[in-house]
């Protein structure tokens, strides 16, 4: 089962997705990128990726071909990021895991492109 959820910010759309990306959820993710306005910048997050399999890394591939970037930060994505050959963003900030946060408890990294997010900014190399 694979979970994909959507972000959409100033700079662009965070596409999150979550366990097994094979067949059907695959083709269900493509739909959901050609259903929406494809946004100037999209980022891939695949650090929740536990497995794809060759429809699964086919629709990454797609998503690649349409200027997507990744985030990897597991040991599975990494690989599977550097396997396919798949674009890492020069940088990401994600919100800083652990309990919930009310607006007012939330400190902003200007300039990052995504505000009201938690500053937890790391570089990736590509």
């Amino acid at each position: 089962m694979v979970r994909i959820t959507f972000e959409e910010h100033l700079a662009g759309v965070i596409m999150r997705v979550q366990g097994r990306l094979v067949a059907q959820f695959a083709e269900e993710a493509k739909q959901s990128i050609v259903r929406r306005k494809l946004p100037a910048e999209l980022v891939v997050d695949l650090s929740d990726v536990t497995f794809a399999d060759s429809t699964g890394e086919e629709a990454l591939r797609w998503l690649s071909g349409l200027g997507a970037k990744f985030v990897a930060e597991g040991s599975y994505s990494l690989h599977l990021c550097e396997r396919l050959h798949l674009p890492l963003a020069n940088s990401f900030c994600t919100p800083t895991k652990g309990r919930s946060k009310s607006l007012s408890d939330v400190e902003t990294n200007p300039g990052d492109g995504f505000p009201g997010r938690q500053s937890s900014c790391r570089e990736e190399v590509t």
